[in-house]
């Protein structure tokens, strides 16, 4: 019966059934449910699709020039130009990761806990947080592009910080308020971060 061309007198059944032949009918569905999953073959399944994830919520700071992730809003977070803290500007960047590294993206990048800044992992000092010391590494690890086209969705002149280990970026003539003193050193990796 084609349903698109059934009046609503045809859809409705002559005798209602009883709730027994629901649970048997049922029961009958579970039963061959079970039966296809532990044979280890599923009908119609849908091939595993790789997903790219992002995390969002991440920031140019327009005061230290770093990456922050802010997650209870402006002015939160240890800032090197700043006593107020961290003060949003700009685009909001989706960081990539637990993706795998490749030649054109780099891993071990962390959010540190306490200046809320992304900085390099990769090293077995932490560099140097705003709020003394080496950064603190917590939570997801980051794969950050680079050496890659710039496009509508990305920006480039993202670069690693020689002396706090952050990343900032460098597309302006000053290059920020760096936490280990005076402005950052670039070097290494020209990163080109996705955004929304």
């Amino acid at each position: 019966m084609d349903p698109m061309r059934t009046t609503p007198a045809q859809l409705v059944p002559s005798a209602q059934p009883g709730r027994r032949v629901f649970a048997v009918r049922g029961l009958g569905v579970l039963a061959g449910l079970v039966a296809a999953g532990t044979s280890g073959v599923a009908a119609h399944a849908a091939p595993a699709r790789r997903v790219r994830a992002e995390e969002e919520g991440w920031s140019f700071c327009d005061r230290c020039y770093g990456m922050v992730h802010l997650y209870f809003g402006q002015g939160v977070g240890r800032c090197a130009g700043a006593p107020a803290g961290h003060y949003l500007a700009g685009y909001s960047f989706a960081m990539p990761h637990d993706v795998p590294e490749t030649a054109n993206a780099q891993a071990n990048w962390r959010a540190c806990q306490r200046c809320y800044g992304l900085f390099f992992f990769g090293y077995p000092s932490g560099g140097w947080c705003p709020a003394g010391g080496s950064h603190y590494a917590s939570g997801i690890n980051y794969v950050l592009p680079h050496e890659v086209a710039e496009t509508p969705k990305s920006q480039a002149y993202w670069r690693f910080c020689t002396k706090c280990y952050g990343l900032f970026y460098w597309g302006y003539p000053t290059k920020g308020a760096c936490p280990a003193g005076g402005a950052h050193e670039a070097a290494g990796y020209n990163f080109v971060i996705p955004h929304h």
